[in-house]
């Protein structure tokens, strides 16, 4: 007779460790983040910032919005594609008013979505904790950008911490900062300094993210459990 086992995936540490503080033993988890496929890296030419997510607190929209106000003062003015819907929306695109540089897509297709990738200097993840505790686990819209070769820069509640930092394929600042936000963004904008974050965000997912890699993955640790 088999003896039933547990096991908890996360697709982050930081959900690893919320799990851990919720009283979950350790040895019935295990980081498995999201795979995704191959994709052609990006050809356009690196020209605007790209969001893409639904309008919730928990994504940090405001946040992006602010630092594009802190750049706006420091006399630059990038073009940034909002994309997505949500209850959101409507404020975020008051919010976002004399920014004449900043465009709202709405809901978005796949193929337009990775249309707008073509041509993305960075995906912006600004994400936060939310006034009733929800927060992000790996949005797989950051995995699949690097996966195109395009740099991220996440906020510190994104669950991309582990993803980004140890192979430098974006940048990782603190949620909620928007002046720390504005500097990630200006660094981007640095010649050069892109081209190095897009080889590493292709390395990373061709060597641990692919879809293959993860799913074996999850696959051997699923068949250690018999």
């Amino acid at each position: 007779m088999y003896k039933r086992q547990s096991l908890f995936v996360c697709v982050s540490e930081g959900v690893r460790d919320r799990l851990l503080e919720r009283g979950v033993r350790p040895d019935l988890l295990d980081v498995i983040p999201i795979g995704v496929e191959a994709a052609a890296p990006a050809a356009g030419p690196a020209e605007q910032f790209v969001f893409a997510g639904r309008f919730v607190d928990k994504k940090g929209v405001a946040t992006l919005i602010d630092a594009l106000r802190v750049l706006a003062e420091r006399g630059l003015m990038p073009s940034v594609v909002l994309a997505g819907d949500g209850p959101l929306l409507p404020a975020m695109r008051a919010y976002a008013a004399g920014l004449t540089t900043v465009r709202f897509t709405g809901w978005l297709a796949a193929a337009d979505l990775s249309a707008l990738m073509e041509r993305a200097i960075a995906l912006v993840v600004p994400s936060v904790v939310s006034a009733g505790g929800d927060r992000e686990g790996l949005p797989s819209v950051a995995v699949e950008a690097m996966a195109r070769g395009v740099p991220v820069i996440g906020s510190d509640q994104s669950g991309l911490a582990d993803v980004l930092q140890p192979c430098g394929a974006g940048s990782v600042v603190p949620a909620a900062d928007a002046v720390a936000l504005a500097d990630a963004m200006q660094a981007m904008l640095a010649p050069g300094v892109r081209d190095g974050m897009a080889e590493a965000a292709l390395k990373v997912v061709r060597e641990t993210l692919s879809a293959p890699a993860q799913s074996a993955r999850l696959e051997a640790r699923l068949l250690s459990l018999l």
